[in-house]
């Protein structure tokens, strides 16, 4: 049972790699905490992995099972710009995930930081805040691609100033020592191909993709 908080016997030792040394049941279960452990490690892509083995092969029956891996899986995949169906979320009890998916996609931080402080407590509770609030360097990436694409095609040159006010229309106040501090944690991570212009005040982005695709970022 996924539940478990101990490892099955035998399952710290090597697996085959065929998967056939173990029964389903323990393989589900240690995929599980495999992926849990890949999270600790900011392994995001093996987590996935891991932990959609979990859920897919988790039998249907052990539903809290199931509810338990998505728990986990769904801010994983929110990490790596992979957005779970809304059907899917209502089905395993998981709909304060909608909200949050949506802040995400469209770059909203302030909606995003209210759904992450009404839902605190729930994920301290289920030891996944720290997960969740990862998300919010994408909900950062995905906020400068919409204004980057706001411009003509083929500009390289944003003024740092313009980011600070259509935050400032979304109701998030920051300054822009802070929003430069965002953008070099971006461009460090691979999150953004470009530099920052201290001197004239812009955010310089490559000609080419300028903001890659998040798995191939999560990848490296």
């Amino acid at each position: 049972a996924v539940e478990s908080q101990a490892f099955p016997k035998g399952l710290d030792g090597e697996i085959h790699p065929s998967g056939n040394r173990f029964p389903i049941s323990q393989l589900v279960t240690y995929k599980y905490f495999v992926g849990r452990l890949n999270l600790l490690n900011s392994d995001f892509t093996r987590a996935e992995s891991e932990l959609s083995f979990s859920f897919t092969r988790c039998p249907r029956r052990a539903f809290k099972n199931k509810c338990l891996v998505l728990r986990y899986l769904v801010p994983v995949k929110i990490v790596l710009g992979v957005f779970p169906s809304e059907k899917l979320l209502h089905k395993y009890n998981l709909a304060y995930f909608v909200p949050i998916c949506r802040a995400v996609h469209r770059g909203d931080l302030r909606a995003f930081e209210a759904e992450l402080t009404t839902h605190q407590q729930r994920f301290i509770r289920q030891g996944s805040y720290l997960l969740v609030e990862r998300a919010k360097t994408i909900v950062y990436r995905n906020f400068f691609r919409r204004i980057h694409e706001l411009h003509p095609v083929g500009t390289t040159k944003l003024d740092i100033k313009k980011f600070r006010t259509c935050l400032g229309a979304s109701g998030v106040e920051m300054e822009v020592d802070e929003i430069e501090c965002v953008l070099a944690n971006l461009i460090y991570h691979g999150y953004i191909k470009g530099y920052i212009s201290h001197q004239h005040g812009k955010l310089v982005v490559s000609k080419g993709v300028a903001f890659p695709p998040l798995r191939e970022v999560n990848a490296k």
